[in-house]
């Protein structure tokens, strides 16, 4: 089976034709890395901003093309560059999305089990919000504009984003929402008990407060677990209940996109990016769950710094906020353990992790930390929750922010160490960094 090659890209705005791709670039990337997929922003989705506010009485009314804004011009660009790329072999995925890193918008956005709106920790790395995963019309809105661009395009497949909670990296507070009140319905309906949820997650935080130092110093040598800790800090089971609320929130978003698009061609493949498999769970993603249904995943390994190691940093300082006497290096050993990175001798102090940081954050070299090694580590284990079932495509930053040698050995860990089945870059701007391309294509051609 031939190994997917894809790369994120954009079509040039309406009415320039000529322009609408950047076909000699694609060309040098057909040649260089074998490039047989681009995945392009849905035209129907441009405009969501607009359409959100509109869908909350009626979404179905939406469906055409002057309440999408969207324009002959724009509809029949697409249109070519669709045909052209099939032209050359070349499959064309639409993407968008979702829950995680949206806009501000009060009504749409995620509440902490107290009723706050969670606010990005930093927002200096980036400025952005969660919404609620279980807004009914907003829900209905998404399966719409996926149905409707569907029919009207010769797309090859869709790839979502977003559909998860944001990552604790962004604030830890993420992991305690959303606690709005389509989630306390939603999770009524699922069969929880939504308030003894709440209620567990509040003795949860309450004996987090209380962690010792001593605590912590006693648990290194254990090498914890995240179950162990649960057990500890106690009420694992609504934790682990509301891990499962959160998760089936996501997955059934994605089953209705699923159903909707096969059910207007069997053909199209309808896949999504997922979440780091370290640090999954507390974003909404299951990974078995999806395998089970998705045509392929994408572990979404283009911002290691972001999704995996910033968390470490951002539970460090909360943890602390309650209690200064515990030591910012012992817990964040403590952390390494139990998310499973205590193998790459990660840094032991908050200033080694927040060194600047060039927007948006993580795409690029760390000087402290291995970032390729961070990939490797994530793809070996997606490929083992997903044994084989699921085709995973990774996807990769190798844009100018990142070394030749970096792009290497993240091409590297996910082509050649942990043998997945294709890899998708965000390159930036096409064609990307010529030294990049060099580099990768020594392991793709």
């Amino acid at each position: 089976m031939e190994k997917v090659v894809g790369v994120y890209t954009t079509v040039a705005p309406a009415g320039q034709k000529s322009q609408a791709l950047d076909w000699k670039s694609i060309e040098m990337l057909q040649d260089k890395i074998g490039l047989n997929l681009i995945i392009l922003g849905c035209p129907e989705a441009a405009h969501l901003a607009e359409i959100v506010p509109k869908a909350k009485s009626n979404p179905e009314k939406l469906m055409n093309d002057k309440a999408l804004q969207v324009s002959a011009e724009a509809t029949e660009t697409m249109k070519l560059v669709i045909k052209e790329a099939h032209s050359r072999n070349i499959k064309v995925w639409f993407v968008f999305g979702g829950f995680a890193e949206m806009w501000k918008d009060e009504e749409m956005m995620n509440r902490d089990i107290y009723g706050n709106i969670v606010k990005p920790s930093t927002p200096e790395v980036w400025e952005a919000y969660s919404w609620c995963p279980n807004k009914p019309y907003y829900r209905e809105l998404l399966k719409l504009l996926a149905t409707y661009s569907s029919k009207k395009y010769d797309v090859d497949g869709w790839t979502f984003t977003h559909m998860r909670f944001s990552p604790i990296g962004l604030s830890p507070w993420h992991f305690f929402s959303c606690a709005c009140k389509d989630c306390a319905r939603k999770a009524n309906q699922l069969g929880y008990d939504f308030d003894k949820m709440i209620s567990g997650l509040n003795t949860f935080i309450e004996n987090l407060k209380s962690l010792s130092s001593n605590d912590v110093s006693n648990w290194i040598d254990a090498r914890p677990s995240f179950f162990d800790i649960l057990q500890f800090i106690g009420n694992s089971d609504q934790v682990v209940n509301w891990i499962n609320f959160r998760s089936e929130s996501i997955f059934s978003m994605f089953e209705e996109l699923y159903s909707s698009i096969k059910s207007v061609r069997s053909d199209i493949k309808v896949g999504q990016d997922i979440f780091p498999p370290s640090f999954s769970l507390l974003s909404g993603h299951r990974y078995k769950e999806f395998s089970k249904k998705a045509d392929f995943l994408s572990p979404l390994l283009s911002h290691p710094m972001l999704f995996t190691m910033l968390g470490f940093a951002e539970l460090t300082k909360l943890i602390r906020s309650w209690n200064s006497n515990i030591k910012e290096s012992e817990l964040l050993i403590l952390l390494h353990h139990v998310f499973g990175y205590s193998h790459l001798n990660l840094p032991t102090s908050i200033s080694q992790y927040a060194t600047p940081l060039p927007m948006p954050s993580s795409d690029y070299e760390h000087p402290y930390i291995d970032l390729a090694k961070v990939v490797a580590t994530e793809v070996r284990k997606a490929k083992l929750l997903v044994g084989g079932s699921t085709q995973v495509y990774p996807v990769v930053a190798a844009h100018r922010q990142i070394s030749a040698q970096g792009a290497y050995n993240r091409t590297k860990s996910v082509i050649v160490d942990a043998l997945s089945e294709g890899i998708i870059f965000q390159f930036g701007e096409l064609p990307g960094p010529p030294k990049n391309i060099e580099a990768i294509s020594k392991i793709l051609k």
